[in-house]
């Protein structure tokens, strides 16, 4: 898991036919073709565009991916007035199949922060792809997370392998709150986050 803070939402742009993740990322990282690809099938609007942050005080949003064919997100918008809640999105390969929001209490939201804090979530250097080194070795990996914040202090993105071995400690739990709160549900009969 890692996380890049960009300063002032990144580069300005407007929503609309713009990159759903910030060039810096899509420089830093020449990976981000798939992640990208699962944000627009949910037709992801961009957070870290200047206008992302107009009507609110701030926005998180969970992305979970994996090679198999759902794809999850849960996107919690606090607006200025203290009104919370969160658009759960379900993907089956291409097809949206389940688009849903729900109100938070003030409670749930403060437990979604006070949480990200004590997590340090975006304290974590961020994370980079190891190639292999020899012909023979191959990278398996499973279910990847992107955890995108945006609010007063600017826009950060975390992104890593959904692994309990590699997840710093606290960050599963937050993850766990998010899904829990937005009653987003797997489609495959377990568990979305252990």
């Amino acid at each position: 898991m890692g996380v890049m803070l960009l300063s002032d939402r990144a580069s300005p742009a407007s929503a609309r036919g713009v990159a759903v993740l910030p060039p810096e990322v899509i420089t830093a990282d020449p990976l981000s073709y798939y992640p990208r690809k699962v944000l627009r099938r949910f037709d992801s609007t961009p957070l870290w565009t200047t206008n992302a942050l107009d009507g609110y005080e701030a926005r998180y949003r969970l992305t979970i991916y994996s090679i198999s064919v759902y794809s999850y997100q849960v996107t919690v918008d606090r607006k200025l007035d203290g009104a919370t809640s969160s658009l759960a999105k379900v993907a089956y390969r291409n097809e949206l199949t389940d688009n849903r929001r729900i109100a938070w209490r003030t409670a749930d939201y403060e437990e979604l922060e006070s949480g990200v804090m004590a997590a340090h979530l975006w304290d974590v250097p961020d994370e980079k792809w190891v190639t292999p080194q020899r012909k023979d070795e191959i990278c398996l990996d499973g279910t990847e997370v992107i955890l995108e914040r945006l609010d007063r202090r600017g826009y950060a993105i975390s992104r890593g392998n959904l692994s309990r071995d590699a997840m710093p400690e606290g960050v599963l739990a937050q993850f766990s709150t998010m899904i829990r709160i937005a009653q987003l549900k797997s489609q495959t009969g377990g568990s979305l986050v252990a």
